[in-house]
C-alpha cells in the first residue's frame, strides 16, 4: 500500500465538484493505493493533525475558501492541487481577469494549473503573457468524464418509472428563480450596476416565455414524460426556500416530474431521457457525451447569453417550433437531424475547444500533472495558520449557536447555519461509491487506452 496521504476538502456532497473529483480519487485510491481522507472545507485546521502529503481541492479559484486554502498551503510549502472548475469561459472574461476568479493576486498557487483546452491556454497567452507557463498544462475537464463513462454502462432508462409514456424529455433549468430571492437580487444588482433594472426585466421576461413554451409542449404531448431539473445553484446556501421559476407552475401536470434537489446525479437524469433541452446550459455538452440529442430553446431567437455550445444543438425559438421537433421524436427523425454532418462537426470542435477531450480520460491527464508535485523536495510547515485558527473558531462556535432558536435570530448566526446542513460525509461517500462502480467498469473496458496514457511508474 502507498504510504502517502491526500487530504481532500469538499463544500458539497453531490453535484459537479464530486463528479470532477470522483474519477481522480478512484485512480489515486484504487490504482495508486493512496490513503484518501475527506473533510469539509471549513475543517482546514485538520491539516496540522493529519499532515497530508498533499491537499486536494475540487476548485482552485471559483470559491473564495478554496483559493484561500491554496494560498495558505503555498505559503507553508504544503503541496496543494486544485481543479479548474469552470474552464470554458468567454474571451472577454480572460480580458477582464474573471478567469482568475477569487484569486485577486493573479498568481498560480499550485505546482501546475490544469486548463481544460488549448483554446483556454491561448487566452492566457494573449491576455496574461507574464503567467508562468511552465506551471500551466492542458489536461481537459475531468468533470465531464463521468458522462462518457456512464454512456458505456447500461443506463437505467426507467429511472423515473416511465411506465406507459412513449418518450422522456429532459429540461435543464436556468436559475430564473434568482430574481425572486432578495439575497440573489443584491448579487445581480452589484454585478450589473447601472443595467440592473434592464437585466432584471429581461430575466423575468424570459422566465415567462420559457414557462409558456414548456407549458405548451407539456399540454400538447400528454403521452411524453417531461423531467424538469432545477438549477443546482438557483438557491444560495443560506436561502433554501422554494423559489418561483419557469418550472414551478408546471409541477402539477401528470406528465411532469420536477426535480428540485440532487437526489439523482445529472448523468442519471440525462441518461434516462430521449432528448435533453434547455434555455442555455452547459448540460447540453454533457448530453452530447452520452449520445443524447439536444434542443436549445431561444425564445424569439434572442442570444444574449448564448455560448458556442448552443450551436451544436437543434434549435427552437417558440412553442410551435419546439413542438415540431418533439413530434419528430416518434419516428427517429429528430435523431437523424441531430446527426447531420454540419452539427456533428460543430459539436466535435466545441468539445475540443471547451473541455479538450471526449474520451473519458481527462482525469488521468490531470493525475499525471498532480503526481509531479511529489517529485519536488519540500519543507512543509504543518503548524496551525491564521486561517486554520479562524476555521476552528467558526466551526466550534457555530456548532453550538446554530442549535439555538434564540441565537438563530441573529443574522451572523443564521448566515452560518449552512455549515452544518449542506454537507454530509456519509452522503458524499455514498455518491463516490456509486461513481466508483461506473468507473471500475469503464476501466475494465478501456484497459489498453489507460495503460497507453499512464506511461509512468507507480510512486
Amino acid at each position: 500500500m502507498n504510504n502517502k496521504t491526500i487530504l481532500c476538502f469538499f463544500d458539497t456532497d453531490s453535484g459537479r465538484d464530486v463528479q470532477a473529483m470522483a474519477p481522480i480519487l478512484f485512480y489515486l485510491e484504487k490504482i495508486q493505493e493512496f490513503n484518501i481522507v475527506i473533510k469539509y472545507f471549513f475543517e482546514t485546521y485538520l491539516i496540522a493533525r493529519i499532515k497530508p502529503d498533499m491537499v486536494f481541492l475540487p476548485n482552485c479559484v471559483g470559491a473564495r475558501e478554496y483559493n484561500q486554502i491554496l494560498k495558505d498551503c503555498s505559503k507553508r510549502d504544503i503541496p496543494a492541487f486544485g481543479l479548474t472548475a469552470e474552464g470554458n469561459i468567454k474571451e472577454e472574461f480572460y480580458k477582464s481577469g474573471i478567469n482568475w476568479g477569487w484569486n485577486k493576486d493573479q498568481i498560480i498557487f499550485q505546482d501546475t494549473l490544469c486548463l481544460w483546452s488549448n483554446k483556454s491556454l491561448e487566452m492566457y497567452k494573449k491576455y496574461w503573457p507574464k503567467s508562468d507557463f511552465k506551471r500551466i498544462a492542458v489536461a481537459g475537464g475531468s468533470g465531464f468524464d463521468i458522462y462518457k463513462i456512464a454512456s458505456q454502462s447500461k443506463t437505467n432508462k426507467n429511472l423515473f418509472n416511465v411506465g406507459s409514456y412513449k418518450k422522456t424529455i429532459g429540461y435543464a433549468g436556468w436559475a430564473f428563480g434568482k430574481t425572486n430571492s432578495q439575497h440573489n437580487i443584491k448579487i445581480i444588482k452589484a454585478q450589473f450596476k447601472d443595467d440592473f433594472e434592464k437585466e432584471l426585466a429581461w430575466r423575468k421576461k424570459k422566465e415567462k416565455e420559457m414557462e409558456s413554451i414548456l407549458r405548451s409542449a407539456i399540454e400538447q404531448n400528454p403521452e411524453y414524460l417531461f423531467i424538469l431539473k432545477k438549477h443546482p445553484k438557483e438557491n444560495s446556501v443560506n436561502d433554501l426556500t422554494d423559489l418561483q421559476n419557469e418550472m414551478s407552475s408546471l409541477e402539477s401536470y401528470p406528465n411532469v416530474i420536477y426535480l428540485k434537489d440532487e437526489t439523482y446525479a445529472l448523468y442519471e437524469i440525462i441518461g434516462s431521457c430521449d432528448v435533453w433541452t434547455c434555455f442555455e446550459s452547459t448540460t447540453i455538452l454533457e448530453a452530447w457525451l452520452m449520445g443524447i440529442p439536444t434542443i436549445n430553446i431561444k425564445p424569439n431567437n434572442e442570444n444574449k447569453y448564448e455560448t458556442t455550445i448552443a450551436n451544436g444543438s437543434l434549435k427552437a425559438i417558440d412553442a410551435l417550433s419546439f413542438n415540431e421537433l418533439i413530434n419528430k421524436l416518434s419516428n427517429s427523425e429528430l435523431e437523424e437531424l441531430f446527426k447531420e454532418d454540419a452539427l456533428l462537426n460543430y459539436r466535435e470542435k466545441i468539445i475540443k475547444d471547451s473541455i479538450g477531450f471526449s474520451d473519458g480520460l481527462n482525469h488521468l491527464r490531470i493525475v499525471k500533472e498532480l503526481m509531479k508535485s511529489f517529485e519536488k523536495k519540500r519543507h512543509p510547515k504543518y503548524s496551525l495558520s491564521k486561517m486554520n485558527f479562524y476555521h476552528k473558531f467558526l466551526m466550534t462556535s457555530m456548532k453550538t449557536l446554530t442549535k439555538s432558536k434564540f441565537f438563530l435570530k441573529f443574522a451572523i448566526v443564521k448566515k452560518h447555519y449552512f455549515l452544518f446542513h449542506t454537507f454530509d460525509i456519509d452522503r458524499l461517500n455514498k455518491n463516490l461509491t456509486k461513481y466508483y462502480e461506473l468507473i471500475d467498469s469503464f476501466y475494465n473496458q478501456e484497459k489498453q487506452e489507460i495503460e497507453n496514457l499512464m506511461s509512468y511508474e507507480t510512486i
